[in-house]
């Protein structure tokens, strides 16, 4: 069974979180001498009553899933697009450090897009996973370092 998000704007996400993301993904793109991806926030997006109301009366003609939402087959972090190597998603509400860990993952993502395109089958998608697992392992003291330097709202900078 899928699941199922949608997009929320960015101001939605805390600037400390947002913030950790970006300086991840500059991090990572400068690291793997890319582009900076985008970044695009999602939060989990369950059933909407419509949906609701068609199921319990055994309705075929179910509604449209809610505008900016899409589906994936299990539970993600994070995603990057294959035919969009310029921008990549990240789940709401994980924190700066696990942020800024899966936007590390997901623009190594970014790179296997841009220089391969989509992962044709099963083995060559789980190499690519494996390849960014191992690239976000191995920058958790980065991310621990952005997390630690990223001021918390209402800290003065200057201070």
């Amino acid at each position: 069974m899928s699941r199922r998000y949608r997009e929320i704007p960015a101001d939605a996400i805390p600037a400390r979180t947002r913030q950790a993301a970006a300086s991840a993904v500059a991090f990572a793109a400068t690291d793997l001498e890319i582009p900076p991806p985008a970044i695009h926030w999602f939060e989990d997006c369950g059933t909407t009553s419509g949906e609701l109301l068609a199921g319990m009366g055994g309705s075929i003609n179910m509604p449209a899933p809610p505008a900016s939402s899409f589906e994936h087959e299990e539970g993600i972090l994070g995603k990057a697009v294959s035919t969009d190597a310029g921008t990549i998603w990240l789940k709401a509400w994980m924190g700066a450090r696990r942020s800024a860990e899966v936007a590390m993952h997901e623009t190594l993502h970014a790179l296997q897009a841009r220089l391969m395109g989509p992962a044709h089958g099963r083995l060559e998608w789980e190499g690519r996973e494996e390849q960014a697992r191992a690239y976000e392992s191995d920058s958790r003291e980065i991310a621990r370092t952005i997390e630690a330097t990223t001021p918390h709202e209402g800290d003065n900078p200057n201070a």
